[in-house]
Parts: C-alpha cells; structure tokens; sequence
C-alpha cells in the first residue's frame, strides 16, 4: 500500500485525492502514509509509533463495548483517572449508543506518531446507524491520554 501511495504521490495526485480512492479523509491517509520532512533540518521524519499501540487500542474499545469500565481505565495516565471515571466513562458510552445504536464491529486500526513522542491510533467503529472513529493517544511511557468517539472521517 505504501508503494502505491508513493507512486500516486510521485505522479502528482493529491492527498485529497488519495484519500478518496482509500475512502479516507487527506488528513487519515497523509498521517498513514505521507513522509514528513522536518522543516529544521530537512531530514524525514521519525514515524515510530507504540509497539502494540494498534491491539492495546483495540483491547481498550473492546472493554468499553463489553461494559469493562474499570479494566477500560488500567492504562489510564494519572489525569485521564482523575477526569474520566468509571461511571462517566459508562455514561459517554450509553450516549453514543442512544445515537446510533448497537455496536456492530470494529475496522482495522491505524497508528501514527503524534506529538513529539506520542502515537495516536484511530479504529472505525460501526454500529446499527453509523459509523464513528474510536481514537485513543498514548504518550511516550504508553498511558492513555486521550479517549474519543468522533465522527467518522474527521
């Protein structure tokens, strides 16, 4: 897949264009597969992520859907604890079932570098009457520092 993003980038196609074909935003597909330079030094730039930040995002959005609230927030980091407990975690869920319904099944997950150490993995998520972009940040040491349902594509 990185070679033809490569190849369709080479050609002159834009990320808005690569990303209609991957039905994707530009954003989504230029984070997966675009080669940053860093306007410093102009050397490429790093695109190392967690090691197993792809499963332990998807581990995290399984214990959600199956009502783990607490087994959700095992790697919370210390402000995420404090913010978000159990029962609003619970409650933020319920809200986006009342929306659109049942959790159906989950898309195959994307991680990418964010930050100056952190890595982001974004996992469609899709239920009876929509679709929704589960998003979970880790920071450097591999707490969760972030948790959102989004709409899909944004």
């Amino acid at each position: 897949m990185q070679a033809a993003v490569d190849q369709a980038r080479s050609a002159g196609h834009s990320w808005r264009e690569i990303g209609d074909v991957l039905e994707t935003t530009r954003q989504a597909a230029f984070q997966r597969f675009g080669r940053p330079v860093d306007p410093r030094t102009g050397t490429p730039m790093t695109r190392d992520t967690l090691p197993g930040a792809t499963d332990r995002a998807v581990g995290l959005f399984l214990d959600i859907i199956g009502g783990r609230w607490e087994e959700a927030r095992r790697d919370f980091s210390e402000k995420m604890r404090e913010g978000l407990d159990a029962q609003r975690l619970a409650d933020g869920f319920a809200t986006v079932v009342g929306m659109i319904g049942a959790f159906d099944r989950a898309g195959e997950p994307v991680a990418f570098p964010a930050g100056r150490d952190g890595t982001v993995v974004d996992i469609p998520l899709y239920f009876e009457a929509g679709e929704r972009t589960g998003r979970v940040s880790f920071d450097h040491d591999g707490k969760v520092v972030g948790l959102f349902i989004r709409p899909a594509g944004l």
